[in-house]
């Protein structure tokens, strides 16, 4: 017996060696190959039919394309490692047409994107002309030539909708109707919209001559050759597939034989399994005893179930939270209990009453026509705080409702819960007086702020003014135009005979080089002097340009001003000149826009010059030799944004969002003000501000948005 077992055990390990050898051509590379080739081919005619869709509008979005193509690009690169029973040959044939079908599908991907902007703009002038013809039309009276232009508006309509539903080439005489629309407008030029009309008529001349350009396109997209490089390559595998199922079927002929033999060996031993079937009715046994252990721990889990169910329907009626469900009509099916005790109801009492019952009518009717909103919407409301009223009395909830639906995706009803935070509400009105408050004394603190920079810069200037007049003191005491005296005693001590003492006398021979030196010596003096008093009086103007500009900040409190946005921007810079100077940093300006706002000057200043020294501390702590500052002006949705850049110490994440916190810093000698100031300021004018950082010394960017027009404080 042991050895009919080794026998029998040595030729099943032979069949399952043949049938895994069999097999590994068909379930593992084959399979995976083949799906490779068929999903490249739906994929093919999946892109050309949604290209026709979009084409026609019958689909609206790109996504899709977008997918298609990846997959194909990634399909095909995978066609490079063909099965492993494909031969040498084949799979360098193989790979050269995956490599072409890699080529096609690249040149698809980039006609593609041609198409799609085409596309695009042909939609949005469709869209764009009868929404203008229905504008007009209204506009129009009832004139002769009215109701003549109102008859070729809807011809030119009529056009541009068959244009845009066939691929064909319209009629000369349809393609005639925009020009007859010119014709209106030339005919008519003292009509008032003969502007207009003949604006739309170039506009229809348009749409049509980009039909002709996006039908060619879209040709030319549908009559790539991807499809035909599919099928070469679908041939040249099915070619090889061919012979290696006739190697398989050599195989499977040795299993059929080795199979006969293994029923022979397993005849003799059903013997030993009948011997065995004993024991085996032994073990069944036992397992049903196991099996009924088995039953006993389910009812123990059904009764857990059922104590969980209870402790979930005790936690729905315990929290400080109201919740109820409607059903279809908006009739309540279930309140709890804290939803009951509000209206002063039993659970059965409330149990088919809907909102008109515990609201004013308008509210009622209002919160009706949500609840009929989510419903057919199959979305989910959520507010922060609504302004309620429950018979008379005026309160507040955050509210949440979402639609209920059954197992065959019905919307059965809604269910919902509501917090009452009316105490909430009046604190943080409460909180907006003290926050008004506060930035009364945040605009005092940032003028203390700038006034103290003012001074700073001053106090810069002074030093180099200090400098120069030393300067120009110290040449002057040691100019050599005390010489010219001593000169000038000696000639007249010898003029009775000066042409003697000049030509003969050893000293009078010296004085011409002497006076030749002691000019040019006096010409240097005056030189450095005169440029030494150059930069006096430069010091002394920009001192005068500082005082000056504070003076200017300080007179306009409170009134809006219309001022260039990069004037502000190179006012705080200025402020800030020597600081940045003094450090080494390299101030670059983007000004992508350069728009003109209304809006309080000082107070814009105080937040820019606090963001201009903020971005240069951050840079002076990061102690990296490339400091450098961007400002950046854009502008975007009627709105004007100004960002401060810097590639400084960064923000680590976890501050990002306190850090307009009051009081908090970074820098030892930071009070944690400027810009939790900055922030209510640019809330008061109506913007915001920002920031961003990538993380500890990635450098920040500080964003100050303002509307481009303000309403003044006293309106």
């Amino acid at each position: 017996m042991k050895r009919l077992g080794l026998v029998g055990l040595l030729i099943v390990v032979v069949v399952v060696a043949l049938y895994a050898r069999s097999r590994s051509y068909l379930d593992r590379e084959h399979v995976q190959f083949q799906a490779t080739l068929w999903r490249l081919k739906h994929l093919d005619a999946t892109f050309n039919e949604d290209l026709l869709r979009v084409r026609f509008s019958l689909l609206g979005s790109y996504d899709d394309f977008n997918h298609y193509l990846g997959e194909m690009d990634r399909l095909a690169a995978s066609l490079h490692q063909p099965p492993r029973f494909v031969s040498s040959k084949a799979r360098v044939a193989i790979e050269r047409e995956a490599e072409t079908l890699g080529a096609r599908l690249q040149e698809r991907g980039q006609l593609f994107e041609r198409f799609k902007s085409r596309n695009a703009t042909q939609g949005n002038s469709r869209r764009y002309f009868p929404v203008a013809v229905d504008e007009l039309a209204r506009r129009l009276g009832e004139t002769t030539a009215d109701r003549a232009l109102t008859a070729l508006l809807q011809d030119v309509t009529r056009v541009l909708l068959a244009s845009a539903a066939t691929p064909e080439a319209l009629p000369s005489e349809a393609l005639a109707e925009p020009a007859r629309l010119q014709d209106w407008a030339a005919r008519h030029p003292e009509h008032t919209e003969a502007e207009f009309v003949s604006s739309l008529a170039q506009h229809a001349l348009q749409l049509l001559a980009g039909k002709s350009d996006l039908d060619a396109v879209t040709r030319e997209l549908l009559a790539l050759p991807a499809a035909g490089a599919i099928k070469r390559l679908s041939d040249l595998y099915e070619e090889e597939l061919s012979t290696a199922l006739r190697r398989t079927q050599q195989y499977r002929t040795l299993l059929y034989v080795l199979g006969g033999l293994l029923v022979v060996v397993i005849g003799y031993a059903l013997r030993a399994m009948r011997a065995a079937n004993r024991g085996l009715e032994a073990r069944v046994s036992e397992r049903t005893s196991q099996l009924q252990a088995e039953v006993e721990e389910r009812k123990r889990t059904a009764s857990a179930l059922q104590t969980s169910e209870a402790f979930l329907h005790s936690l729905v009626e315990n929290l400080p939270v109201y919740i109820f469900r409607k059903d279809r009509a908006g009739r309540l099916t279930f309140a709890n209990k804290l939803f009951c005790d509000r209206f002063g109801k039993t659970s059965d009492q409330l149990r088919g009453r809907t909102v008109f019952d515990f609201l004013a009518p308008d509210e009622a009717a209002r919160q009706h026509a949500m609840d009929e909103r989510i419903m057919v919407s199959g979305e989910v409301y959520e507010n922060a705080a609504e302004e309620m009223t429950l018979k008379g009395e005026q309160t507040y909830a955050q509210l949440i409702k979402a639609p209920v639906f059954d197992a065959a995706g019905r919307c059965t009803g809604l269910q919902g819960m509501f917090l009452d935070v009316t105490a909430r509400k009046r604190a943080e009105a409460d909180l907006e007086k003290v926050n008004r408050e506060l930035l009364e004394v945040s605009r005092q603190a940032g003028m203390a702020e700038v006034a103290t920079g003012v001074l700073h810069n001053v106090g810069n200037v002074l030093n180099s003014v200090n400098v120069s007049a030393t300067l120009v003191m110290d040449r002057v005491r040691e100019s050599k135009a005390a010489s010219v005296p001593k000169l000038g005693a000696l000639l007249k001590e010898h003029a009775a005979d000066l042409g003697t003492f000049l030509t003969r006398d050893p000293r009078g021979r010296r004085i011409p080089d002497y006076v030749m030196t002691l000019s040019g010596e006096l010409e240097e003096e005056r030189a450095t002097m005169t440029r030494e008093l150059d930069h006096l009086r430069k010091n002394i103007e920009h001192i005068k340009d500082i005082v000056a500009m504070q003076q200017s900040y300080a007179r306009v409190s409170g009134v809006l001003e219309t001022v260039p946005v990069t004037e502000l921007v190179e006012d705080a810079l200025r402020m800030n000149a020597s600081a940045l100077v003094r450090h080494g940093l390299e101030v670059v300006r983007d000004y992508v826009d350069q728009p003109i706002i209304s809006t309080e000057r000082h107070k814009v200043m105080q937040v820019l010059v606090n963001l201009v020294r903020n971005a240069k501390y951050a840079c002076d702590d990061s102690g990296r030799p490339d400091k450098q500052v961007t400002v950046r002006i854009a502008l975007g949705e009627g709105r004007v944004r100004i960002a401060v850049i810097d590639n400084g110490v960064g923000i680590p994440a976890e501050n990002l969002t306190r850090i307009f916190a009051h009081g908090f810093t970074t820098r030892k000698e930071g009070h944690g003000f400027g810009l939790h100031s900055g922030a209510l300021v640019a809330k008061e004018l109506g913007g915001s501000l920002t920031a961003h950082s990538a993380g500890a010394g990635l450098g920040a960017v500080f964003t100050l948005e303002l509307p481009l027009q303000r309403e003044s404080s006293s309106s």
